[in-house]
């Protein structure tokens, strides 16, 4: 599962594990990513099982993301992960997609 590991996928992991989202929604909640970059994470995350795209045909068309079940059991790591990385963020070259931690902290993070 090397795509785990890429720069955007925990964020746009965090993202989708409340609801699915469009994708002008998830360029809105994660500042800094490239649209290219956003479409190319998604197509990734989607060949490894991660995530389903959903096309309505509208009028007006619109796709929507959604993580799977893979990726649904996959949160309880991924958060614990994501939280390790934060915390030893300068020991592992830390860098401008760290500027917020990549999930959130405390009790209700879970």
């Amino acid at each position: 599962m090397g795509v785990l590991g890429a720069k955007w996928v925990l964020r746009v992991l965090r993202a989708l594990q409340s609801r699915p989202l469009r994708h002008n929604e998830l360029m809105r909640g994660l500042p800094g990513i490239h649209p290219t970059v956003l479409a190319d994470t998604l197509r990734r995350m989607q060949a490894a099982g991660l995530l389903e795209r959903h096309v309505d045909p509208g009028p007006p068309a619109a796709v929507t993301y959604l993580l799977t079940s893979l990726a649904y059991d996959s949160l309880p790591l991924v958060t614990l992960l994501a939280r390790w990385a934060w915390e030893h963020k300068t020991e592992l070259g830390g860098h401008e997609a760290w500027e917020v931690p990549p999930w959130p902290r405390g009790r209700d993070a879970d």
